[in-house]
């Protein structure tokens, strides 16, 4: 790697940016996935160093969908670049973009309808999702958003993330239990997402939970929910990393679907994303 670093900069190139190019070309051959993580290099990047930290937590996540390598050497660099380009770390970044997407048209065609709309995120993490469809757009004050999360440091960061993309008050946190929103919530939402809750659920609270969703809906209202399929490095995962969830195929997801309250189900993901996105409806 020394001998590497040594010629790229007598060649007065950024090493960097060249080794970062070479890992992006090998990673897109597929044998990245298949050879599995390296607990040598993992032990030098500070994304998986945070991984460690928080399994499953938000702070992971934002540094998957920032897609950008952080450390003070080279090489912790380099072993960012690795591990954010794993098979799961794009899919998640897939899904960010197909929720995003899905959220801007929900809430678009409700407000061609309505005077505003109004939006509910469980486990809401760093509102990522929510933030990116909202934040910019000429109709952003006329979304009322309540991001609940158990993490207060998440309620923390999303609520400045929130403030840094110029969406005013009507964009709300707070720390709950998302697994029981009160009652007082019902018919009140026309949207609600929650894209990494039901990776940890079992298969009856995954129901449950669903069904509990669509009493919060108003009539016409719609939810997007997601569960992880398949993880190439599941293994280093729950043994190195201590992350662990569910992994079900999407015949099943939409098999849970089926089993709630929701008249209308529709897959929103490809098969094979890694994740897989259903949204539903209450009519």
């Amino acid at each position: 790697m020394f001998v590497m670093y040594e010629r790229f900069s007598r060649a007065s190139m950024n090493p960097y940016l060249v080794i970062e190019s070479r890992i992006d070309k090998f990673v897109a051959t597929g044998l990245y996935d298949r050879i599995g993580s390296w607990p040598e290099l993992a032990a030098r990047s500070p994304f998986i160093a945070q991984c460690r930290r928080t399994p499953g937590g938000f702070l992971p996540l934002e540094m998957i969908y920032d897609n950008r390598p952080v450390g003070d050497t080279l090489i912790q660099r380099l072993a960012d670049r690795y591990y954010l380009n794993g098979a799961l770390c794009r899919g998640a970044r897939v899904r960010l973009r197909q929720a995003t997407h899905w959220l801007r048209q929900q809430i678009e065609d409700r407000l061609s309808r309505q005077e505003s709309a109004s939006v509910l995120s469980l486990a809401s993490g760093g509102a990522r999702d929510v933030i990116d469809a909202v934040g910019g757009a000429d109709w952003a004050d006329r979304v009322r958003y309540l991001g609940v999360d158990l993490d207060p440091q998440a309620v923390t960061y999303a609520h400045h993330r929130a403030l840094a993309a110029g969406l005013n008050g009507r964009f709300r946190f707070e720390m709950g239990n998302a697994l029981r929103p009160p009652r007082a919530w019902e018919n009140r939402f026309d949207i609600v997402t929650s894209l990494g809750l039901f990776d940890y659920l079992r298969d009856s609270t995954a129901v449950r939970l669903l069904d509990r969703i669509h009493a919060l809906l108003r009539p016409g209202g719609a939810l997007l929910f997601g569960m992880v399929t398949s993880n190439p490095n599941q293994r280093f995962f729950e043994d190195y990393l201590n992350w662990r969830m569910i992994y079900r195929s999407p015949e099943h997801i939409l098999g849970l679907a089926r089993a709630s309250k929701f008249e209308q189900i529709r897959a929103v993901s490809n098969h094979d994303d890694y994740f897989f996105l259903v949204a539903c409806q209450r009519l």
